[in-house]
């Protein structure tokens, strides 16, 4: 019987046992593509939704920053590019799309307040700015997280009448003959 290798997670199954996609390539052919089972295909699928969805936050928040920083679609900036670069290394895309899209007015109002002299002072301040609120911003979304998480395990310990109360003991310091055994 004829193998043939999973698209997914690479695992070498028979060509009668696996789920086919079928699609067209290049040159107008239909081709297969073999999977273990439909979790292996729909698992792929979300993977390469994923792909499509980071590539189009990556755009959407590099749009977002050049926009705040006043910068017109049309407009090169050597200096923009350099220090968003700085941003996009230290956090990812989605992160930086949701600070932008929720702080939008703030930064927007803060900037406008501000009276730049050249368009790279500008988008300086922006870049630092972003940068050290983003850090604030990531590290109360990861707090929040970790209440509700606590929250989640109290209700359940709650509703499961499974509590469990553990008292600390102060632990008494050890002498010297507790240490060597004596």
């Amino acid at each position: 019987m004829p193998k043939v290798t999973c698209r997914y997670c690479k695992n070498k199954i028979d060509k009668k046992d696996a789920f086919i996609e079928e699609y067209l390539n290049d040159n107008l052919e239909i081709k297969n593509r073999y999977f273990c089972n439909e979790k292996c295909y729909n698992d792929k699928q979300k993977e390469e939704e994923r792909k499509i969805w980071l590539k189009e936050v990556k755009k959407l928040s590099r749009e977002k920053a050049r926009l705040l920083c006043e910068l017109d679609e049309k407009e090169k900036s050597i200096y923009f590019s350099s220090t968003y670069k700085i941003i996009t290394d230290k956090f990812n895309d989605e992160d930086i799309y949701e600070f932008l899209c929720k702080y939008e007015k703030d930064i927007k109002e803060i900037l406008d307040s501000k009276d730049f002299k050249t368009s790279a002072s500008r988008i300086k301040y922006f870049c630092a700015m972003i940068e050290n609120q983003l850090e604030r911003y990531l590290l109360e979304k990861e707090q929040t997280k970790r209440v509700e998480e606590k929250k989640v395990v109290v209700e359940t310990e709650i509703d499961d009448f499974d509590i469990n109360v553990s008292i600390d003991k102060k632990e008494k310091r050890r002498d010297i003959n507790d240490i060597l055994g004596l």
